[in-house]
């Protein structure tokens, strides 16, 4: 199982904790370890969870990764 932290851009505030939270819970096989205000820690398989869905998802409520 990998382990990332992935800085987010756009995050200014609990909701959008709450937001990414959720979004990322849409995600099978991805394990969300922590969430603050523009960094998220997950878990996942390599060969189960693609970093493009992480992205997409996030992008979908407004959020995007930093590279």
């Amino acid at each position: 199982m990998v382990q990332k932290e992935l800085q987010i851009a756009g995050m200014h505030c609990n909701h959008c904790v709450r937001t990414v939270e959720q979004q990322l819970a849409r995600i099978p096989q991805l394990k969300v370890l922590d969430v603050k205000i523009g960094v998220v820690s997950v878990a996942y398989e390599e060969s189960k969870v693609n970093p493009a869905q992480i992205e997409a998802v996030l992008a979908e409520a407004g959020y995007s990764v930093v590279p």
